[in-house]
């Protein structure tokens, strides 16, 4: 009987503040001001790049998405799941705006 008081009382607040969000945990989180889904929270091996901080990366777990760190020095690497010197994180190249140089003719 206390815990339908309690999902009562947490069903008012809801309706008192407003409508819910689309975005709810353990499946989502606004983080940095846009919004982090992860597809399945308990798959503790899904990773998205942080909205603003390419030093951090966010970790999907059964709490919801969490921000983690890499170490300093390094960026997180989306394509390699992993954190990285930023000269290998293809996201941190420069754009090339040159054709390649071509060999002298001979």
């Amino acid at each position: 009987m206390a815990a339908y008081h309690f999902l009562a009382a947490s069903c008012l607040l809801v309706l008192l503040a407003g409508s819910a969000s689309a975005c709810d945990l353990p499946y989502c989180k606004v983080i940095a001001g846009q919004e982090v889904v992860c597809k399945n929270p308990n798959a503790w091996f899904e990773y998205h790049p942080h909205p603003t901080d390419p030093s951090k990366f966010i970790q999907c777990t059964a709490y919801g998405p969490q921000v983690m760190s890499c170490p300093t020095g390094t960026v997180w690497n989306q394509a390699a799941s992993i954190c990285d010197y930023a000269y290998n994180v293809p996201s941190n190249l420069p754009p090339q705006d040159k054709a390649p140089a071509k060999a002298p003719a001979a």
